[in-house]
């Protein structure tokens, strides 16, 4: 649509110009590299512990105490749940993960995170 606009050299320049002095300075490439890092640490800390617990489940192996602990955070899938169909795949569990992590606020995210990571308490 922009190539029907009389201002599209102007809009081109703006655009252009805030790809090159914001979204690519420093300080946006750290909090964007920072988030990545957080939701990635994230998974890394959940998915083993709820593969670890549907294995329990199917097989009665013993689930560890770090991973009791870190699952009872998950909305999904303590204590009474209905549907117990992530137990038997794993896509619903990574499913249910991916969920919870997304929706959460920037904020909420971070404060999370340091606390799993015992950076803050």
């Amino acid at each position: 649509m922009l190539d029907y606009l009389p201002c599209q050299e102007v809009l081109n320049h703006i655009r252009n110009t805030s790809v090159r002095k914001i979204y690519n300075d420093r300080s946006v490439a750290e909090v964007i590299a920072a988030g990545f890092e957080m939701v990635s640490g994230m998974l890394d800390i959940f998915m083993p512990c709820i593969n670890e617990l549907a294995q329990n489940a199917t097989d009665g192996t013993p689930i560890s105490s770090r991973s009791r602990r870190m699952t009872a955070i998950l909305p999904d899938f303590g204590g009474n749940i209905g549907d117990e169909s992530w137990k038997f795949d794993p896509a619903i569990r990574i499913h249910r993960v991916l969920d919870y992590v997304a929706g959460m606020t920037d904020s909420y995210a971070v404060s999370l995170y340091q606390r799993l990571k015992g950076i803050s308490l």
